[in-house]
């Protein structure tokens, strides 16, 4: 990881401040463990930051085997850089942030990427800190971009967004494509990004939300259950991201699709009510006030 990021973390539990020993390498932390005050030791594995090794992410280890056997990292690096030629709101969003100065926090970036392969299309250069819960999907990006020599800058860091280990004001820009749609109790993820954000510093988020009409059609306790664990499960990210404490400075929605019952748990569910699901997107621009 390099050096323009080793300011930025913090003891995710008290605060205090960490300290990196082991292997360094020019101005790269490479392998080895940051250490707090208090004792806690989190690994840093081939570039990567890890504060969650421990708790279980989801991913099962067949899961990662069949993402790197398949090459997904790869398809979707292919897709983005050819989505990004495209033009349009996608591309004019990955244009701008990619212009931006200072360190890009992607939020929940998973083997998508998020905005990460789109905003180096335009911007090799950029220092962008792509984040996970599960660190052997930034292993994966880590080791596609640099065998294809791209993202020299970029820093990776598997961490909890709900409960970011990163200093307060410390970042310029937090990005989520998808990122925030796919965390559970996302209003403490936007929370989070608002606290760590400098003031002035922008938020850009590409997200998706089901339309109404569909999702009214299941069951009461089944849209009590995903609405709890998602509160802007329907696309009222305006609202919420207002409601954080963020100033919005473009909103737009765009495209509907149909939800294949495979992308996810809650198609899947409603598959078996006989309801299939429509999402559009959404796109948002807003500003931490100063």
């Amino acid at each position: 990881m390099k050096s323009v990021y080793w300011h930025l973390f913090k003891e995710p539990v008290d605060g205090s401040d960490l300290v990196f020993e082991d292997e360094v390498v020019g101005d790269e932390w490479v392998n080895g463990v940051l250490k707090s005050s208090s004792g806690a030791e989190y690994p840093v594995i081939d570039d990567v930051v890890v504060f969650v090794k421990s708790i279980d992410t989801g991913w099962s280890d067949e899961l990662i085997e069949r993402i790197a056997e398949e090459k997904w990292i790869e398809r979707n690096w292919r897709n983005h850089l050819e989505k990004a030629s495209r033009g349009g709101l996608w591309t004019s969003f990955c244009r701008e942030i990619a212009s931006l100065n200072g360190v890009i926090l992607d939020v929940a970036s998973g083997p998508g990427g998020g905005f990460m392969p789109c905003v180096l299309y335009f911007n090799d250069k950029a220092k962008i800190l792509v984040n996970d819960l599960e660190y052997r999907i930034l292993l994966l990006w880590r080791k596609f971009l640099k065998n294809i020599g791209r993202g020299e800058y970029v820093g990776y860091a598997a961490f909890d967004a709900t409960n970011m280990p990163i200093k307060d004001g410390s970042i310029d820009v937090v990005v989520s494509a998808g990122g925030f749609s796919n965390i559970p109790g996302h209003e403490k993820a936007l929370r989070e990004a608002y606290r760590v954000l400098k003031p002035g510093g922008l938020l850009y988020m590409a997200e998706g939300g089901i339309l109404p009409d569909d999702f009214m059609k299941l069951p009461a306790d089944v849209r009590e259950k995903w609405l709890k664990l998602f509160p802007a499960l329907l696309g009222n990210w305006a609202s919420l991201v207002e409601k954080t404490g963020f100033k919005i400075l473009f909103g737009g929605r765009i495209g509907i699709r149909e939800l294949d019952p495979e992308e996810g748990d809650l198609p899947k569910q409603a598959a078996q009510y006989g309801v299939k699901l429509r999402m559009a997107g959404f796109y948002i621009k807003a500003v931490k006030p100063r």
